[in-house]
């Protein structure tokens, strides 16, 4: 599907924690270079996201969060699913109301993003985890199975990537965000879901 080319970097995936976990990263790509920036322990993430946006000026952000709620919340003619929307059964992704206060965080967070000009786009990782067929390389279970993974993803991916870098699941999964980022970039991606309702991209 084609989209939007964006000729400027840096390009940003998000993978979005609690709010004090210090598990939000950001793994930047700036032309050849790829950097992972970790919110800290206790430290406001929605703060760190915003400021570290303006410190790095990003072109484009993809971020592992709901960013919309079930259609039926702004038009009950149309759609009837409370929990869903479209693109969440698509792909078994959690639903909005599950996720309760991080979907409110990260719809808030897009609003702010976008209010500086910042196109923000919503991604599911496990869906090219999926893709590049992880799970049989222990995708998730195992700490010590982020090696083997990142190597997978490395000979297989559109980056190069410093695999000594990617110390935990959530480094990987901004990763695989920022990899869906890219691919938009291209427009090697594909959309999930209804565009009214919100929309996933991969």
């Amino acid at each position: 599907m084609k989209s939007k080319i964006h000729s400027g970097e840096p390009i940003w995936g998000i993978d979005f924690g609690k709010k004090f976990s210090g598990n939000t990263i950001i793994c930047e790509k700036n032309k050849d270079q790829l950097e992972f920036i970790r919110a800290g322990k206790n430290q406001d993430a929605d703060k760190f996201i915003l400021q570290t946006i303006e410190d790095r000026n990003p072109n484009l952000i993809f971020i592992d969060a709901p960013l919309s709620l079930p259609g039926v919340y702004h038009d009950n003619n149309i759609y009837d699913d409370y929990f869903y929307r479209l693109c969440d059964r698509q792909l078994g992704a959690m639903s909005p109301m599950f996720l309760g206060g991080l979907s409110a965080r990260a719809i808030r967070l897009k609003h702010n993003i976008e209010l500086k000009g910042i196109e923000v786009k919503e991604t599911y990782p496990k869906t090219l985890a999926k893709q590049f067929k992880l799970k049989e390389y222990g995708y998730r279970l195992h700490k010590r199975n982020i090696e083997q993974c990142s190597e997978i993803l490395d000979q297989t991916s559109l980056i190069e990537i410093d695999k000594k870098q990617i110390i935990t699941w959530h480094h990987f999964d901004s990763l695989l965000a920022l990899l869906s980022a890219v691919r938009y970039n291209l427009g090697l991606h594909f959309t999930h879901g209804d565009k009214e309702e919100g929309l996933i991209y991969t």
